[in-house]
């Protein structure tokens, strides 16, 4: 496990991201200003990928719990997966969402934990991504993210994207998302 620990100083990001924490990391005792920083920008960053996009070959509604694909090849059993559509949500951007494969069930089909919540239409371009998550405990404690002068629009303190098991504890924010 990495360790960080940064005390007595305010250290001042211009940049995104400002920090992107390794495997394993624990940061604590921190103080970080964001200055400047345009939008869609973030100072503390950890995170995962997202694999080949396999397109879903026929519709998954909601309450579902198969995904029908064209290869099952590449996914296991725990697998986290992104499950997609050019579908809009009350206009505000396309629905997705994030769920775990129960079972490979044979070479097309995908039995996930949790049933789906939206409806993925092949139509609206449905499909189904492999997610290699963050999965090195991350723990982010003890510190203070504040937004300085021009704080642009979505500006994110932290952004744990694709991560699992991360922790936050004892955290504080003022003036940043």
């Amino acid at each position: 496990m990495h360790f960080l620990q940064l005390l007595d100083k305010v250290y001042t990001f211009t940049g995104s991201p400002g920090l992107v924490l390794p495997t394993g990391a624990e940061l604590f005792g921190f103080e970080f200003e964001a200055s400047g920083m345009s939008s869609n920008t973030q100072i503390i960053y950890s995170g995962g990928t997202l694999g080949s996009t396999k397109a879903l070959t026929a519709n998954c509604l909601v309450g579902e719990y198969i995904v029908t694909i064209a290869s099952t090849t590449g996914f296991a059993e725990g697998d986290l997966v992104y499950i997609d559509s050019n579908a809009t949500f009350y206009s505000t951007g396309e629905i997705g969402e994030i769920n775990r494969v129960r079972r490979v069930v044979d070479s097309t089909h995908l039995w996930l934990d949790d049933p789906v919540t939206f409806n993925f239409n092949t139509a609206d371009t449905a499909k189904i991504l492999k997610i290699t998550a963050s999965r090195h405990e991350t723990i982010i404690r003890d510190g203070r993210i504040t937004g300085g002068n021009g704080v642009a629009t979505n500006q994110y303190g932290i952004l744990l994207q694709y991560a699992d098991y991360a922790t936050l504890q004892n955290l504080e924010t003022n003036s940043i998302g």
